[in-house]
């Protein structure tokens, strides 16, 4: 190994944490379920257009027959933006959200729906990348 990996690795092994810190990671819990319940709370600041219609709105009026009105940069004649990546990441989601209520005869078409399962799909993205960042 690299020497400085060694000198890193024994400076690290010297620092003292609180011991709430060091015996679990009940930081981190507690951020990640204020992550999740925040993620479940549409909040009352700034609605920037990207997130809440200029992407989302394309592909939920796609999948659930939602009229709407679809942003100029994914107009057919002239795309400036792609719907691929949109597709990708909550397309699935959106078509197994869509199979689960068609199959137990509930309907699910409300703003608070068509807001917060594109907030949840990012939120258990961001675990994974906990996940990821931990292993």
């Amino acid at each position: 190994m690299d020497d400085s990996y060694e000198i890193h690795r024994h400076l690290l092994s010297r620092v003292r944490y609180p011991r709430f810190v060091r015996s679990d990671l009940s930081i981190y819990w507690l951020a990640a379920f204020l992550r999740f319940v925040l993620t479940l709370l549409p909040q009352s600041g700034y609605i920037h257009p990207d997130e809440f219609f200029q992407s989302t709105e394309v592909v939920i009026g796609d999948i659930f027959n939602v009229e709407n009105s679809r942003p100029w940069e994914f107009k057919v004649s002239y795309p400036v933006r792609s719907i691929c990546p949109i597709y990708l990441v909550l397309g699935l989601p959106l078509y197994v959200l869509k199979t689960l209520a068609e199959f137990f005869d509930i309907d699910i078409r409300s703003p608070y729906v068509f807001l917060v399962v594109p907030r949840l799909v990012f939120c258990v993205l961001s675990f994974v990348t906990d996940f990821s960042m931990y292993r």
